[in-house]
């Protein structure tokens, strides 16, 4: 082989070896992800058949689609950052819901496309509206029945809730804009609303008491914790 065919091959192995380092973080990082087990994954084995069973009738009663995600270990990954890579990971769409129960930090995250339908009926609604809504709603819904180990009745609990505020959404959205006449009427000149985010702080990196979180926690006679009131923005509670 001569000089000039050595210099092609080693830069052909050179790109080879550039393109391998280039794709190897992103399959890894896949390769952490479970694989959906329809709408119901518990790798931390806390349901039963029956619940099982429970919490996908529910989602077929409802009009929106929830899938489950429960585990022992997220390996170090912060839930919300882990929920919103899984929630893109398995394609989910605006009309989804996504909630992980971590049963390593006893903590419970529901994660939603911003600004979908389904997040809006949270937001607008009289129940939720204001600060803390994602919490408050699993603080509502799950917390009381996580406490007592029935996480089964704690995610139907949470389906048939957020069910109940999009069905009331709905029939606030298809009212008429001017009922009598069906004219819409003419365009208010007002500033347009901005459109609210939900940013969370930053993770500090020594746990804090609950990550992006409304809630804080005590631990209860029964081992679980039990909810105090909450004052910041977030969409996880603890367990």
């Amino acid at each position: 082989m001569n000089h000039s065919s050595k210099n092609r091959y080693r830069m052909f192995a050179s790109i080879l070896l550039m393109l391998a380092l280039l794709f190897l973080p992103a399959t890894a990082m896949a390769a952490d992800f479970p694989d959906q087990d329809g709408y119901v994954t518990d790798e931390a084995g806390i349901l039963s058949g029956s619940d099982i069973a429970a919490i996908e009738e529910a989602v077929k009663r409802a009009s929106f689609d929830l899938y489950v995600y429960t585990t022992d270990d997220l390996n170090g990954t912060p839930i919300d950052e882990y929920a919103t890579s899984l929630y893109s990971a398995w394609s989910l769409q605006a009309d989804d819901a996504l909630l992980i129960v971590d049963m390593g930090y006893r903590e419970a995250y529901l994660e939603m496309t911003i600004n979908s339908k389904l997040e809006r009926a949270l937001l607008n609604s009289v129940k939720y509206s204001g600060q803390d809504s994602y919490s408050r709603l699993l603080d509502e819904t799950f917390i009381p029945y996580a406490i007592d180990g029935d996480f089964g009745g704690a995610i139907v609990a949470v389906i048939n809730e957020l069910e109940q505020l999009l069905s009331v959404y709905n029939q606030g959205t298809a009212a008429p804009a001017n009922p009598g006449t069906g004219k819409v009427p003419p365009r208010q000149h007002h500033q347009r609303r901005q459109p609210r985010l939900h940013r969370p702080p930053p993770r500090q990196r020594t746990r804090p008491h609950l990550v992006r979180t409304a809630l804080s926690s005590s631990v209860s006679s029964s081992g679980w914790p039990c909810s105090l009131p909450h004052s910041t923005n977030g969409l996880s509670a603890g367990l």
